[in-house]
């Protein structure tokens, strides 16, 4: 009787312990779970995040003197681009971070705009115009406005409809 008394307790002792450690990896597989999901969590947050670029022609940004005027196979052209940032605590918005691309050749600002803008901060759910011109050549060719922000990795760009 004694000998079956602890055969029975060995085998109970054995299933306690066999399913405190199952218990403890369950809790720990738990964890994990929960820490992918926070992370795939905060990764949807981070790609809910961006700076919405708009842009429009606007020809009152240029000096009057360069309104209009075409010389050879140059064209000077202004343009209004409103950036609106969601979602960063703060992006700096500066034109020397745009560039006009066209066909794959960028094109920096003309610094002889009407208007001047110096870089600032941009809070979330802020945004701001921003005037530039440019100085480029046959503008029958696809034009794009780019914004470069100074860690662009961080920084999630997206373009208005006239982009």
């Amino acid at each position: 009787m004694l000998v079956v008394l602890l055969l029975l307790g060995g085998v109970a002792g054995f299933v306690y312990f066999q399913r405190g450690k199952a218990l403890g990896f369950a809790k720990q597989k738990e964890a994990e779970i929960a820490a992918r999901k926070a992370e795939a969590a905060k990764m949807d947050a981070e790609a809910q995040k961006y700076v919405l670029l708009r842009a429009v022609g606007d020809d009152s940004v240029l000096p009057p003197e360069k309104r209009g005027i075409v010389e050879g196979p140059t064209q000077y052209i202004g343009l209004r681009v409103e950036v609106v940032n969601h979602g960063y605590g703060t992006v700096t918005v500066d034109p020397v971070c745009f560039t006009l691309t066209i066909e794959g050749t960028r094109y920096g600002r003309d610094t002889a705009a009407a208007e001047k803008f110096e870089a600032m901060e941009l809070k979330d759910g802020e945004k701001v115009i921003v005037p530039l011109a440019f100085e480029v050549p046959d503008m029958r060719k696809q034009v794009v406005v780019e914004f470069r922000p100074a860690r662009p990795e961080k920084c999630n760009v997206r373009y208005g409809e006239a982009r």
